[in-house]
């Protein structure tokens, strides 16, 4: 009887304590309830007339690739749809695509029907020392495949773009969007112009100064290297088409290169024939040792000025300055600078060799 009291005291007086255990913790979820809430947002209406523009920068200052952007869907009755012909493909509703590895199969399946049937880009992006863009775009989706251009960087999958696109952070619609791709450097010449003329500009002047400190000897020699390594790359490039095994590869560029050398050879001989008759041969033959200095350095003055100092007091000092150092340079080995040796040449040289062996 006395343990039922105690126990009935206990439940009397234990009870208002849970309660308002109880009450206080409801009270502090009941508070913070409002910090763990998703704060609901009207989207404001996409802008149909608004342009958008696709920036891409690869986030380096060296590379160039070029990209084909096609719009694959449009925003129409409140949502996104697929487009012409892509409409007509079995593959999932772009409104029903929730997860990225459904986006990206999708987008396999549209870069295939891309190039199986050659359909030209909506628009295209030529990324110039790392960024790109294109402007006056429609708002809907886009694909971005990278092109077969050349190129030296290249981007490790194709990227589907919804533009405008929502920035929580702003709380509003982006119709200018900057992407950043992942990307790999391509080991490859790229023979884009924007690497092709710095590299011509440096060789042109290279030659116009070799022509003027060494002669036209060493410039023809060199020529005929340049010719038969480039058309040993053009074997090469022609033959990854191929086979684009090492040893293919090797093969395509030693044909190539004899090929390419034996034109040039030819060519110079047709050409060397025709100087020879011509009344200029003697003279260019006995006297070039300040004539080709003089064409050099008149080469090498014009394009600095043409391309990097135009600056005229500057240029004549450098044209007087390599025009006083061939002409002395090329006077001091002037027999070594014979472009043509002819039969009475060759014989003086030999005459001359025996003469001053001991």
């Amino acid at each position: 009887m006395e343990e039922n009291r105690t126990m009935k005291k206990h439940l009397i007086v234990g009870t208002p304590f849970w309660c308002a255990l109880f009450l206080i913790i409801f009270i502090c979820l009941l508070g913070s309830a409002p910090v763990y809430a998703k704060k609901i947002i009207e989207k404001p209406d996409i802008l149909m007339d608004e342009p958008i523009t696709l920036i891409v920068d690869l986030e380096n200052e060296s590379r160039f690739l070029g990209i084909d952007v096609y719009q694959i869907a449009e925003y129409k009755d409140g949502t996104f749809s697929y487009i012409e012909p892509y409409s007509k493909l079995d593959i999932t509703p772009y409104r029903k695509l929730s997860r990225g590895t459904d986006i990206d199969e999708v987008a396999h399946v549209i870069e295939e029907y891309i190039i199986e049937n050659q359909i030209e880009p909506t628009a295209k992006i030529s990324c110039k020392k790392g960024v790109g863009k294109a402007n006056g775009l429609k708002v809907g989706v886009y694909l971005l495949i990278q092109n077969d251009s050349d190129h030296n960087a290249s981007l490790n999958k194709s990227d589907v773009v919804e533009a405008p696109l929502w920035s929580e952070e702003t709380e509003e619609y982006l119709y200018e969007i900057h992407l950043i791709p992942k990307w790999k450097q391509v080991v490859w010449f790229s023979f884009r112009p924007e690497v092709v003329f710095p590299l011509m500009k440096v060789f042109t002047l290279m030659i116009c100064l070799a022509l003027c400190i060494w002669g036209a000897r060493i410039i023809r020699n060199a020529f005929l290297s340049v010719i038969a390594m480039l058309s040993g790359l053009l074997g090469m490039k022609m033959g990854m088409a191929i086979n684009g095994s090492f040893l293919a590869l090797m093969l395509f560029f030693v044909l190539f290169a004899f090929i390419g050398l034996g034109l040039m050879l030819f060519i110079l001989m047709l050409f060397e024939s025709i100087i020879k008759k011509a009344m200029l041969y003697d003279y260019l033959q006995r006297k070039q040792f300040w004539v080709v200095p003089l064409i050099g350095a008149v080469l090498f003055s014009y394009f600095t000025y043409w391309w990097f100092i135009e600056n005229i007091w500057i240029v004549t000092l450098v044209f007087v300055a390599l025009s006083i150092l061939g002409i002395v340079l090329q006077y001091l080995k002037k027999d070594e600078q014979i472009i043509f040796h002819t039969y009475d040449d060759l014989l003086l040289l030999k005459r001359e060799e025996e003469t001053n062996d001991p």
